[in-house]
């Protein structure tokens, strides 16, 4: 039988938080040397998600199960949404707003629903460019509304197995698969978290929205990056300095580009914790800042997160084949489907079962291996890495072991016409290429051709991995 709940319960079950700051957002003020601060106690986000879902409800007559489109930037906003619609126990749909028009039309067309959270400006654009369907209800977020229902309603219980939140992949390798997360795996996923992520009394800077729910989950006070924000805009260094005095921010869970963004001394001096990941870390970058015993760097894929995690700490010390990311989180089994003695794509498989949470192995789409540590290691994207005369090429052995040799530059292995390249970004040096090619023969790689490229594309969502298709165009 499945256990039936509602998450967002938790919220309304004490009072001894009401006074504490759940979320804070800052803006940036023209010609000021401060920024705006708006923020939510957790007794205000309490009353907005019963006021907005019961406007919800009334208005709109969403109902237990109904899958809702949510296209609102990260803000205040986003997350009382979100936790009105968990309120109700609908399903909410996250379209991210940098995949292109055509992919997004192909998406909407393969999920049945008929309701979206917008603004009414960005009404007025999907409108214009007719990213929905003629019968589709443009819905207000709360910010815009003028007065909530004055009865607030009932939360609705949830089976463990119902959908509670849908995304998508980011569609690397062709259009974006559906990933749906059941109120299960939401509560399966927390658990596996909050094994890593120490529950502590502070201010934290999360630009993960996964990692915020977590927060409020823990009752404690998220700032959020600024409402301009997506996944492909960077982080202004000046305005983080800002927030940091006003806020008094002492976490920081960023992807690995973000945590470049803001790359200053000054500023990881004041952070006490720093957690990454969504890519690979530059162990460089980690001791140049002097930030390696602070740092926790999460490996996982789009199912499942985390997959594994890292101390930094320890990352400075492997000396092995390929990019460690830590033992497998002890919820989960791994699974190698070998393509040459122990190294192939990593499969990973929930250990826990119950409603909801996949019973089969998932496939990551990452080449791998267990050493005999236990620790995963990681080789490269498994559409990066090919067989070149008899032997597997690996992007992330290449990475390693430049990196361990203090090569600074993104060089990366690339197959044309069936020769092997090595793409290296900046500016063409003779020097340069000779060092990089005697400490690949060194490992028995050997590249028939080097090219230089001033900029190397990168994926428009996570700006530290490679756009392939764009590098493929540039080459041609």
């Amino acid at each position: 039988m499945e256990r039936k709940y509602n998450p967002v319960e938790r919220l309304f079950s004490t009072d001894k938080y009401d006074k504490k700051i759940a979320l804070i957002q800052g803006n940036e003020k023209f010609f000021s040397s401060r920024i705006s601060i708006e923020s939510c106690t957790y007794i205000e986000l309490k009353r907005y998600i019963e006021g907005y879902a019961g406007y919800l409800k009334k208005r709109y007559n969403i109902q237990k199960g109904e899958k809702v489109f949510l296209l609102l930037p990260f803000s205040i906003d986003l997350y009382i949404t979100i936790l009105s619609l968990m309120y109700l126990g609908a399903t909410i749909i996250f379209v991210e707003p940098w995949i292109k028009r055509d992919v997004f039309r192909k998406i909407v067309s393969g999920i049945e629903a008929n309701k979206v959270i917008i603004s009414w400006k960005g009404a007025l654009i999907v409108k214009a460019i007719k990213l929905f369907g003629k019968k589709i209800a443009f819905i207000l977020p709360p910010s815009e509304i003028k007065e909530y229902t004055s009865s607030p309603i009932s939360s609705e219980d949830v089976e463990d197995g119902k959908p509670a939140v849908i995304t998508f992949t980011t569609g690397s390798s062709g259009i974006p698969k559906s990933v749906v997360r059941t109120y299960g795996l939401l509560r399966l996923q927390y658990e596996m978290l909050s094994r890593y992520i120490q529950d502590k009394e502070c201010v934290d800077f999360i630009s993960f929205p996964n990692l915020v729910l977590v927060n409020l989950y823990r009752f404690n006070t998220t700032v959020l990056p600024p409402r301009n924000f997506k996944g492909r805009t960077p982080l202004q260094k000046a305005y983080f300095h800002k927030l940091l005095k006003e806020t008094g921010i002492k976490r920081i869970f960023l992807s690995v580009a973000n945590l470049y963004d803001i790359a200053d001394k000054r500023i990881f001096e004041r952070i006490e914790r720093i957690y990454t990941g969504g890519s690979i870390v530059d162990i460089n970058f980690l001791k140049d800042f002097q930030i390696l015993e602070k740092t926790q760097i999460f490996y996982g894929s789009t199912e499942i997160e985390p997959i594994s995690v890292m101390e930094g700490k320890h990352i400075g010390t492997f000396k092995e084949r390929g990019i460690i990311s830590g033992k497998p989180n002890s919820f989960l089994d791994i699974k190698i489907e070998n393509i040459e003695e122990g190294i192939g794509e990593i499969n990973v498989k929930f250990k826990v079962k119950g409603e909801g949470i996949p019973a089969a192995f998932i496939k990551t789409g990452d080449i791998g291996y267990m050493n005999k540590q236990g620790f995963l290691v990681l080789m490269g994207r498994k559409i990066d890495t090919f067989n070149y005369r008899g032997k597997w090429i690996y992007p992330y052995e290449i990475l390693a072991t430049l990196q361990r040799n203090n090569i600074r530059n993104l060089v990366i292995p690339y197959i044309s016409q069936g020769k092997f390249l090595l793409i290296i970004e900046g500016r063409r040096s003779e020097n340069l290429r000779k060092i990089i090619e005697d400490i690949l023969n060194s490992i028995s790689y050997y590249p028939e051709k080097f090219i230089f490229l001033k900029k190397i594309p990168r994926d428009p969502r996570h700006r530290t991995k490679v756009d392939y298709k764009a590098l493929t165009g540039i080459l041609r």
